[in-house]
């Protein structure tokens, strides 16, 4: 409950960010349409992926006419932010592939709350090396198992589970 209310606190103060800056509000559930959110979405996932695009851009520009294994500094430099930019690509990406399916659960807000902390909680190295190599179905399947643990199914599970030990430890039936 606590995770809902803070991901709803944070997206409050993105709608008022947006409507400051005359910008559309676009909710987690409204992030796959990639023709809108790649120019005017200002939520932490798009804002960051638009930052990292414009310095790799910027960078590569400075690199051109350099070979492919220069060592030079600036190449150093756009190695680096290649790499950034592509961790900032793979979570944007998983966060409006799963925004997408999300529209079509009635766990959708759930599932947009889940996707924001599962990319928080990684670095951008791993969201450079690791994040391309794990498909959709297995991050929705992470969901769902979690779901189970963490949500009412695992609450009416472990509740039922419960009653059944009190009434085996005290001979009673129901």
């Amino acid at each position: 409950m606590l995770q809902v209310l803070v991901f709803l606190s944070n997206y409050a103060l993105d709608i008022l960010k947006k409507i400051s800056n005359n910008m559309p509000v676009y909710p987690p559930l409204e992030h796959y349409d990639y023709t809108i959110i790649d120019t005017e979405c200002i939520c932490d996932v798009c804002a960051q992926w638009r930052e990292k695009h414009k310095e790799f851009e910027n960078i590569l520009r400075a690199t051109q006419g350099h070979k492919k294994d220069c060592r030079c500094g600036r190449c150093l430099l756009m190695r680096k932010a290649m790499a950034a930019y592509l961790a900032a690509l793979n979570r944007r990406d998983l966060y409006c592939e799963i925004a997408w399916h999300a529209t079509h659960s009635p766990s959708g807000q759930a599932m947009m709350t889940w996707v924001t902390q599962e990319i928080s909680r990684r670095t951008d190295n791993w969201w450079y090396m690791e994040g391309p190599k794990i498909e959709l179905e297995s991050w929705l399947d992470l969901f769902e198992r979690q779901k189970w643990m963490n949500g009412t199914i695992y609450d009416a599970v472990s509740g039922m589970i419960n009653g059944a030990m009190s009434m085996i430890v005290s001979g009673s039936p129901a």
